[in-house]
Order: structure tokens, then sequence, then C-alpha cells
């Protein structure tokens, strides 16, 4: 599952920690960890306006993407 991820918790939304993140390029791949055990990645555009200060067993929030494509590109506004 590819999931987006939030800066705050929102409808929909459900608490998840990072456990691995990797800067490929100008993205970055997260591998989240759930409360129910399962696991979800998310791919991050990298702007270099580095505001999110994502680190491991950081807790975040994420939505589902229910197409089963990549997580949608968010601005900055959305993303943790």
């Amino acid at each position: 599952m590819s999931a987006a991820v939030l800066a705050h918790e929102a409808v929909g939304a459900i608490a998840a920690r990072v456990e691995r993140l990797e800067h490929i390029a100008d993205r970055i791949e997260l591998q989240l960890r759930l409360g129910d055990g399962s696991r979800c990645s998310a791919t991050l555009l990298d702007d270099g306006v580095n505001s999110l200060e994502l680190l491991v067993g950081a807790t975040v929030f994420v939505r589902a993407n229910g197409t089963g494509q990549a997580a949608r590109q968010a601005s900055p506004e959305d993303i943790v």
C-alpha cells in the first residue's frame, strides 16, 4: 500500500511510525509501520526546503492511496 503523508491528523488518516527514509535524487522514500503492524510506503518530492525534519522513529499521519499507484505529490503544507 502506498500512502500520502500529512502534517496533521485528518479524516481518513492514521498514525504511522517512520521505519526508514532514503534520499534518492529529488525524492524521499519512506517506509512506514502502521499501528496494526502492517507496512506502507510513501514518496515525497524533496524541494530543497526541508522543513519536514523527518526522522526514523517519528510519528506521521498517513492516508491510503487506494489506486495502488505511488503516493500523491503533496505540497509542503500537506506533508510532515
